[in-house]
């Protein structure tokens, strides 16, 4: 039966799925005052946890996330979640366009972003938080393997020191993170952008 690897930093609680952690984060010292801007913008949950790594009061800051699990992460740390984008950076720079042009917004991203379009506005302010680092991790898989790329970073991680080489099936999260594979490779993408539902679609392709 086909096994289940999932490439990420953070583990799946599903134990028929192998966890490889194949990328790690860095937190940098953030040198910014957050209380300068409207909101901030978050694509990622380790933004957050890099400005609490910072000691930075996030209590009610107010902030716009990529998506309802980034959005959770927020409201554990009693920030303002105003609005929650549909998990691409494309969506994200559609609420801007939408509602908060004329907002001075700050975003905390990686030092490497999957998509440069919040670069596009004038009202958005990037500030490197954290760096995405790639685990030394060569793998050793069985045919039949299915592979789950939930980052643009874990698929560049995963190509310094392994093969694609007799894969079939790969999911994506999405269709940034499949832009980052082979053009030639064909890669399953899910309906809905998350995690589980990565693992749902590789669950349907086990033979």
């Amino acid at each position: 039966m086909s096994q289940i690897y999932l490439l990420s930093k953070t583990p799946s609680l599903d134990n028929s799925v192998v966890h490889i952690p194949i990328i790690k984060t860095k937190y940098l010292k953030a040198t910014v005052n957050i209380e300068e801007f409207d909101a901030l913008i978050f694509t990622s949950k380790e933004a957050i946890y890099a400005l609490e790594a910072s000691c930075i009061n996030l209590e009610n800051i107010k902030c716009i996330c990529i998506a309802e699990k980034t959005a959770l992460i927020a409201r554990e740390k009693k920030m303002s979640v105003i609005a929650v984008a549909k998990g691409t950076a494309q969506s994200v720079a559609s609420l801007i366009e939408e509602r908060y042009y004329h907002d001075n917004l700050l975003f905390c991203k990686a030092s490497v972003v999957a998509s440069n379009i919040l670069d596009n506005f004038v009202n958005v302010h990037g500030h490197i938080v954290y760096e995405t680092l790639c685990s030394e991790q060569k793998m050793n898989y069985e045919k039949n393997s299915i592979l789950i790329f939930t980052s643009p970073s874990s698929v560049n991680c995963f190509l310094k020191q392994n093969s694609l080489l007799n894969i079939k099936n790969i999911v994506a999260i999405g269709e940034t993170t499949r832009s980052f594979l082979p053009k030639e490779i064909f890669v399953h993408i899910p309906l809905k952008h998350s995690v589980q539902n990565c693992i749902e679609l590789a669950k349907k392709l086990i033979i």
